[in-house]
């Protein structure tokens, strides 16, 4: 099955490029009218500007990996490459978990009033919106066929249209709903302290290096 975590872990830096990509510009646009980082100062995005809204859901179905998009696919592929019941199919759950959690507390921001109004005349932020969030969706419903197609990789055992799948990926934002519910939300000391906590551009490199070398120790020798 070690061809599968390759491909799947090929497939999902491609498919990161996208939703990431579409998310981070979403964020800039937002941040931009709204003249703020804070989420819990953020709100009426869905109102005020309703087409980043539609891309940054896209995004965040996306990376969440619902079925159709683009995560869904890549994420199937590894999970069936790691096993079910392996500590790297785990891990990649719990990963799944925690990022539907942290984009449910993001999801507040498009809901409440907001007194801005936003200019809708903003052709080339559109269309660059449009043309990341495309991909999201081509690619989760294209990925398959073009991997059996193309590389000669059977994904046949994904499948996009499959009702426990959907069932899966509401049982996964159930747990991160139920996660930020009972401990992201109380605003417990340890949130704050990782919230508040700022990183210089050095200590943020060390910090990523150093998770970056962990996992690579980890997958070499001790998986």
């Amino acid at each position: 099955r070690d061809p599968l975590i390759y491909y799947g872990g090929l497939l999902h830096i491609f498919n990161h490029a996208f939703f990431k990509s579409l998310l981070f510009l979403g964020a800039g646009i937002i941040i931009k009218v709204y003249r703020t980082k804070k989420v819990a100062e953020i709100r009426g995005v869905g109102k005020t500007m309703p087409w980043v809204s539609v891309m940054m859901i896209i995004g965040m179905l996306s990376i969440t990996g619902a079925p159709i998009f683009n995560g869904f696919i890549s994420k199937s592929i590894l999970s069936v490459g790691f096993q079910s019941g392996t500590t790297q199919y785990w891990l990649l759950y719990l990963v799944n978990i925690g990022t539907a959690t942290s984009f449910i507390k993001m999801s507040q921001i498009f809901f409440g009033v907001s007194p801005l109004s936003y200019p809708m005349a903003r052709k080339r932020e559109n269309f660059a919106l449009m043309g990341f969030g495309l991909m999201c969706v081509l690619a989760g419903n294209l990925a398959i066929p073009v991997s059996q197609g193309f590389f000669g990789v059977d994904v046949s055992f994904v499948k996009i249209f499959q009702l426990s799948k959907f069932v899966d990926y509401i049982a996964t934002l159930a747990m991160g709903y139920t996660l930020y519910s009972l401990v992201i939300s109380k605003d417990l000391w340890v949130v704050r302290k990782i919230r508040d906590s700022r990183l210089s551009f050095g200590s943020a490199n060390a910090v990523f290096l150093g998770l970056l070398v962990a996992l690579v120790v980890y997958f070499s020798f001790l998986a």
